[in-house]
């Protein structure tokens, strides 16, 4: 699965690609459905959230 889909829409942001389980995917599938949203835009939205986490984390190590 691509994190960022294909469109003709110009973009700033960067793109990586991600290969996942086929378990996860269909997860990640429903979950976008339900939320009617593209399962990068909630790929991208629980990224977000792990990294944010992570850095919490390295600051609490740093202090």
């Amino acid at each position: 699965m691509q994190l960022s889909e294909t469109t003709n829409v110009p973009t700033s942001k960067d793109s990586i690609t991600v290969y996942l389980d086929p378990e996860l995917h269909e997860a990640l599938k429903e979950w976008a459905r339900q939320q009617k949203r593209s399962k990068s835009f909630v790929a991208a939205e629980l990224i977000e959230e792990a990294v944010k986490a992570w850095q919490k984390t390295q600051e609490r190590e740093q202090s």
